[in-house]
């Protein structure tokens, strides 16, 4: 087995098998909104249907206030 397949085997098993005691037992994957891809000896297989868009980022202001004396 190449290092390159060996690799691939690797990250997959980690991100999509393997569960994380961090974030109650479930695959890194699993905190991806979109969770069918794998990686293969060639590349990187994406799913036909078009990706979600991810989170809005927003902004605000804010206004400082100067300590009082």
């Amino acid at each position: 087995m190449s290092r390159e397949v060996a690799l691939i085997d690797f990250l997959n098993h980690y991100n999509h098998d393997r569960p994380d005691a961090g974030i109650g037992h479930q695959p890194p994957i699993s905190r991806v909104p979109l969770r069918t891809y794998r990686l293969t000896d060639t590349a990187i297989t994406l799913p036909t249907s078009p990706l979600p868009s991810g989170p809005e980022q927003r902004a605000f202001e804010i206004d400082i206030v100067e300590p009082m004396p």
